[in-house]
């Protein structure tokens, strides 16, 4: 297996270092569902930062993905597969012109001769470069919405194609469904799209990360601040931490 990008399991005392799940790129974010979920029952999700049009093999059109991380060893597709997408197929493909495909696109050439194992697909899949990143689970009814995951998105980091619609920098909720599946919703948006310090308008810029107060009563959101993503450049000082709780 490729052991780069990948999430790992270690003692406190550093000993006994296990590979978690095998096949992701860019495991960003990471939480663990209320053992009483429904559904999930206390399991570990991952978020995963889909490829992108960057590098020696640069990919386009992979989404964002949402994992359980079992502990098995399971196998989520990467370098080949991303989101139910086959990096080998044409919407994989580097020639494009934006995000039209042209007659002459190829997609990427697929490393694995043959795959190592079955491809264990996600539960739930986001837009292509929207940087799904930090999240946490609701708790309480302090809040509301128990048991559904928020998760920040923190735009596009200057890789997709110079047409394809900005739909991050906002906070997504992800509601579990009974028996099986999953609902995704906008929670948290600014009124005029995109990053605030683009638009010129107040709002977010880009959220990196999403966690629940101890009590569960209060959400906060840290915002990165205006960037520059070519250069990927902060703003010195320009970080905020919205606090979000439920009108009472």
């Amino acid at each position: 297996h490729m052991n780069s990008g990948n999430p790992y399991r270690i003692r406190l005392d550093g000993s006994r270092i296990e590979q978690n799940t095998h096949g992701q790129v860019n495991p960003f974010g990471l939480a663990f569902a209320p053992k009483n979920h429904p559904q999930l029952h206390g399991a570990l999700l991952v978020v995963n930062n889909g490829m992108d049009h960057r590098g020696s093999r640069p990919v386009d059109n992979a989404p964002d993905e949402l994992f359980i991380a079992y502990g098995n060893g399971a196998f989520h597709g990467w370098p080949d597969v991303e989101g139910f997408l086959n990096a080998a197929w044409k919407q994989g493909s580097a020639d494009v012109t934006g995000t039209v495909l042209g007659d002459n696109a190829r997609g990427a050439q697929d490393v694995y001769e043959e795959l190592p194992m079955p491809v264990s697909n996600p539960i739930a899949v986001f837009p292509v470069d929207s940087s799904s990143d930090g999240m946490d689970f609701s708790r309480s009814s302090k809040f509301g919405l128990v048991n559904d995951l928020f998760i920040s998105q923190w735009g596009q980091i200057g890789f997709a194609p110079t047409d394809i619609k900005d739909s991050a920098h906002r906070v997504v909720r992800v509601h579990f469904l009974s028996p099986q599946g999953t609902q995704i919703t906008d929670f948290a948006v600014n009124k005029t799209p995109g990053a605030a310090d683009q638009t010129n308008t107040g709002g977010f810029n880009h959220p990196v990360d999403v966690r629940f107060s101890d009590d569960g009563s209060a959400m906060y959101i840290t915002d990165f601040g205006p960037v520059d993503v070519r250069a990927f450049r902060p703003t010195d000082g320009a970080g905020v931490i919205w606090k979000v709780t439920k009108v009472r």
